[in-house]
């Protein structure tokens, strides 16, 4: 963090005498509320810094990233690879470290390290592999989304007495 803004985030703390003691917070803040703007603005400034040397990597870290998530789509598994080791290297020369890739192409898992991985999966059989992202249900094995409705949450929406009001659809929906 800044040094000239650690101060915002002054702690006073006593100890087992019950003497106050001020400290001063030195690194960024997980968890706080405006986490997630911060990293994604410390992402994109460290992206910027390879605009002229790697603009399609650049671009997805902008507009394809939120904080630890990303999500895009390429028409070739070598455009897949390339741009995955580009966004990698953008990322390393920032400090951060890419890891956890999906991807529905096993030739781009393997290029990628990820073979074998199988931690965030969701599957509800063989058959059918699910991953989350970004609040949806992926199906690699397909390549479409999903979204799962809570059955308890939703009886309004999926009973036939009621016509679902707006309200309602959007609660579903968030």
């Amino acid at each position: 963090m800044n040094e000239r803004d650690q101060h915002c985030q002054r702690i006073i703390w006593c100890d087992e005498e019950g003497m106050p003691a001020e400290y001063v917070v030195t690194v960024m803040t997980s968890g706080a509320k405006c986490s997630p703007s911060c990293a994604q603005f410390i992402i994109n400034e460290n992206a910027a810094r390879f605009a002229e040397r790697l603009p399609k990597a650049v671009e997805v870290i902008k507009n394809g990233h939120y904080v630890d998530d990303m999500l895009v789509n390429v028409d070739t598994e070598e455009e897949a690879i390339k741009l995955a080791k580009d966004i990698q290297y953008i990322h390393l020369q920032g400090g951060f470290t890419m890891r956890n890739w999906i991807s529905n192409s096993t030739s781009v898992m393997q290029a990628l390290g990820e073979t074998g991985k199988v931690e965030k999966s969701l599957s509800i059989n063989d058959e059918t592999v699910l991953e989350k992202v970004l609040g949806m249900w992926w199906d690699t094995k397909t390549d479409t989304f999903r979204f799962k409705l809570s059955t308890e949450r939703n009886q309004n929406i999926s009973s036939a007495n009621k016509n679902p009001t707006k309200r309602d659809v959007l609660r579903v929906l968030m």
